[in-house]
């Protein structure tokens, strides 16, 4: 197992936060997000569409497979630590449990990113500091950044 089980505080739920990133999602259709081991793949019913639009700056996680995951959810049904912005201005120097072979990166779109995932089903993650990413490319996204 990478990283450790987390539990949100009690009566928290999760729910989507603005990272400059469109959604309609529902986040009752993945309960326990939160509570996953962090940087583990995660399948989740998603029947909408997500959409990052052309010249966000938005963060994105490089697996050791050669996986870019997108940033979709901010410190999901947590008290943040920092804001979004003071989450960004510390960059990918912030993370301290990244499996090894993975990076961090903050990356400025340069096309649009509509995530439509085949089958209804996405393929998410948490990091350290329950942010949720989505799985970007073929299967997943229009756009691999």
């Amino acid at each position: 197992m990478v990283g450790g089980i987390r539990r949100p505080p009690s009566g928290v739920a999760p729910s989507p936060a603005p990272a400059g990133l469109g959604s309609t999602r529902n986040p009752n259709l993945c309960p326990g997000v939160v509570t996953s081991p962090t940087f583990t793949a995660r399948a989740c019913y998603s029947p909408d569409v997500r959409h990052a639009s052309k010249g966000t700056t938005v963060m994105v996680i490089d697996d050791a497979d050669g996986n870019t995951w997108i940033m979709k959810g901010f410190e999901l049904g947590m008290h943040p630590q920092r804001t979004y912005v003071e989450f960004m201005a510390a960059g990918p120097a912030i993370f301290k449990q990244l499996p090894e072979g993975w990076k961090a990166r903050i990356v400025t779109l340069e096309q649009d990113n509509h995530e439509v995932p085949e089958n209804g089903v996405a393929t998410i993650m948490a990091d350290e500091f329950f942010n949720v990413y989505d799985k970007t490319g073929p299967g997943m996204s229009n756009y691999k950044p």
